[in-house]
């Protein structure tokens, strides 16, 4: 049975993760906000590149994990899209476009914020796809999403038109604390992805050496 246009409509609105796009956006933005002014301009900038990026991301992270999904009760809603073979279509176009727009913008960018740009579309890739998948390669499952949230925010420093020496250490920092709370929060889909022979740093590590 084909999905109605709502469902459909409500599919493409979930994709992005809305809750994690607007944090993305804010990322990006504190980039900016770290060595210059915030514009109207800028912001606009943001907000596409963000977005955009979290259809590329969480698009292709969806597509490729249906089968994970399936067997996991947390996804659906905030928690990422359960592409279905209802929703597959939607899920696989939506995230076809979100990165070629996302990417096609690095050709109207410059110095690190185009950097940043072609960065996190190979985190897209790699991350999710064969043959890398690297989702399912601890500890570069967590490692790669402190890079792609560092990133994030070095793409806001060079809309700002600066370059990566002037990135804060903060960003480093809060990177890394990002790539260690990446191998918490695997921790719930640990059956789920077991199931569907994915292995995590959470499940390689376990529940206490991962907590502590």
């Amino acid at each position: 049975m084909a999905s109605s246009r709502k469902e459909k409509l409500e599919t493409l609105l979930r994709v992005p993760r809305p809750v994690m796009a607007v944090m993305i956006t804010v990322g990006m933005a504190a980039g900016v906000a770290s060595v210059g002014v915030l514009s109207l301009k800028n912001l606009a900038l943001v907000t596409f590149l963000s977005v955009t990026s979290c259809y590329s991301v969480f698009g292709i992270n969806d597509y490729y994990d249906r089968e994970t999904d399936a067997r996991n009760e947390r996804k659906g809603g905030i928690q990422g899209e359960v592409a279905t073979q209802k929703k597959q279509d939607v899920v696989k176009y939506s995230a076809a476009l979100g990165t070629i727009l996302f990417l096609s913008s690095a050709f109207f960018l410059s110095g690190l914020a185009r950097y940043a740009v072609i960065g996190i579309t190979a985190f897209s890739i790699a991350y999710s796809m064969p043959p890398l998948r690297l989702k399912g390669r601890p500890p570069l499952d967590s490692i790669s999403n402190g890079f792609w949230v560092f990133m994030v925010f070095a793409a806001g420093v060079g809309l700002a038109g600066k370059d990566i020496s002037s990135i804060i250490p903060g960003a480093y920092w809060f990177s890394a604390i990002v790539a260690g709370a990446h191998a918490v929060a695997s921790l719930p889909d640990i059956e789920a992805d077991r199931e569907a022979g994915i292995k995590t740093t959470g499940m390689v590590l376990g529940w206490r050496p991962t907590v502590h």
